[in-house]
Protein backbone atom coordinates (compact mmCIF):
# COMPACT_ATOMS: atom_id res chain seq x y z
CA UNK A 1 0.00 0.00 0.00
CA UNK A 2 1.15 3.68 -1.01
CA UNK A 3 2.29 5.78 1.76
CA UNK A 4 -1.14 8.02 0.24
CA UNK A 5 -3.41 6.04 0.93
CA UNK A 6 -1.92 5.45 4.87
CA UNK A 7 -2.53 8.85 4.99
CA UNK A 8 -5.96 8.57 3.63
CA UNK A 9 -6.63 6.12 6.82
CA UNK A 10 -5.13 8.30 8.86
CA UNK A 11 -8.00 11.52 8.20
CA UNK A 12 -10.18 12.02 10.87
CA UNK A 13 -13.57 10.90 10.72
CA UNK A 14 -15.59 14.01 9.77
CA UNK A 15 -12.90 15.57 8.76
CA UNK A 16 -13.65 18.62 5.59
CA UNK A 17 -11.05 19.96 3.56
CA UNK A 18 -9.55 19.68 -0.51
CA UNK A 19 -7.65 17.14 -1.57
CA UNK A 20 -5.58 17.63 -5.10
CA UNK A 21 -3.68 14.03 -6.12
CA UNK A 22 -2.70 12.34 -9.21
CA UNK A 23 -3.25 8.89 -8.07
CA UNK A 24 -6.45 7.34 -9.09
CA UNK A 25 -6.44 5.18 -6.16
CA UNK A 26 -6.40 7.85 -3.68
CA UNK A 27 -9.04 9.76 -5.29
CA UNK A 28 -11.14 6.94 -4.98
CA UNK A 29 -9.77 6.01 -1.00
CA UNK A 30 -10.95 9.67 -0.34
CA UNK A 31 -13.80 9.55 -2.14
CA UNK A 32 -15.30 6.61 -0.22
CA UNK A 33 -14.49 9.07 2.62
CA UNK A 34 -16.96 11.21 1.78
CA UNK A 35 -17.35 15.21 2.65
CA UNK A 36 -14.16 15.84 1.08
CA UNK A 37 -13.64 17.91 -1.98
CA UNK A 38 -11.68 15.73 -4.80
CA UNK A 39 -9.74 17.37 -7.64
CA UNK A 40 -7.84 14.86 -9.90
CA UNK A 41 -4.62 16.19 -12.08
CA UNK A 42 -4.55 14.45 -15.41
CA UNK A 43 -1.46 13.37 -17.23
CA UNK A 44 -0.63 10.05 -18.54
CA UNK A 45 -0.99 7.01 -16.56
CA UNK A 46 2.30 5.57 -14.72
CA UNK A 47 0.74 1.89 -14.04
CA UNK A 48 4.00 0.82 -12.13
CA UNK A 49 3.28 3.88 -9.59
CA UNK A 50 -0.46 4.27 -10.03
CA UNK A 51 -0.25 7.97 -10.75
CA UNK A 52 -0.44 10.90 -13.92
CA UNK A 53 3.24 11.96 -14.94
CA UNK A 54 4.00 14.18 -17.86
CA UNK A 55 3.88 17.57 -18.95
CA UNK A 56 0.03 18.22 -18.35
CA UNK A 57 0.50 16.31 -14.72
CA UNK A 58 3.39 18.68 -14.27
CA UNK A 59 1.78 21.76 -15.57
CA UNK A 60 -1.85 21.35 -13.47
CA UNK A 61 -0.05 21.49 -10.09
CA UNK A 62 2.17 24.21 -11.07
CA UNK A 63 -1.27 26.16 -11.30
CA UNK A 64 -1.87 25.37 -7.52
CA UNK A 65 -1.14 26.26 -4.39
CA UNK A 66 -0.76 23.53 -1.21
CA UNK A 67 -1.55 24.61 2.39
CA UNK A 68 0.11 20.65 3.01
CA UNK A 69 1.78 18.27 0.22
CA UNK A 70 2.30 14.64 1.93
CA UNK A 71 4.52 12.54 -0.87
CA UNK A 72 6.31 9.36 -0.42
CA UNK A 73 9.34 9.40 -2.05
CA UNK A 74 12.36 6.75 -1.95
CA UNK A 75 15.48 9.43 -0.60
CA UNK A 76 16.14 12.67 -0.03
CA UNK A 77 19.29 13.82 0.58
CA UNK A 78 20.44 17.17 2.19
CA UNK A 79 22.57 17.90 -0.78
CA UNK A 80 21.02 16.59 -3.57
CA UNK A 81 17.45 16.65 -2.98
CA UNK A 82 14.58 13.71 -3.48
CA UNK A 83 15.16 10.93 -5.70
CA UNK A 84 12.45 8.34 -7.21
CA UNK A 85 13.13 4.96 -9.31
CA UNK A 86 11.47 6.92 -12.37
CA UNK A 87 12.47 10.44 -13.69
CA UNK A 88 9.36 11.19 -14.18
CA UNK A 89 7.81 10.75 -10.88
CA UNK A 90 10.63 13.07 -9.59
CA UNK A 91 9.68 15.73 -11.47
CA UNK A 92 6.47 15.87 -10.12
CA UNK A 93 7.58 15.27 -6.81
CA UNK A 94 9.83 18.93 -7.47
CA UNK A 95 7.04 20.86 -8.57
CA UNK A 96 4.87 19.37 -5.50
CA UNK A 97 7.42 20.79 -3.34
CA UNK A 98 7.91 23.90 -5.04
CA UNK A 99 3.83 24.81 -4.60
CA UNK A 100 3.19 23.66 -1.00
CA UNK A 101 3.55 25.87 2.10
Amino acid sequence: MSTALHLVDAIPAGHTGSFITHSPPVAHALARRGGVEIVVVGGTLDPRAMVTVGSQTIGAFQRITADICFMGIWSLHAEYGLSTGYYEKAEVRRVLLERAD
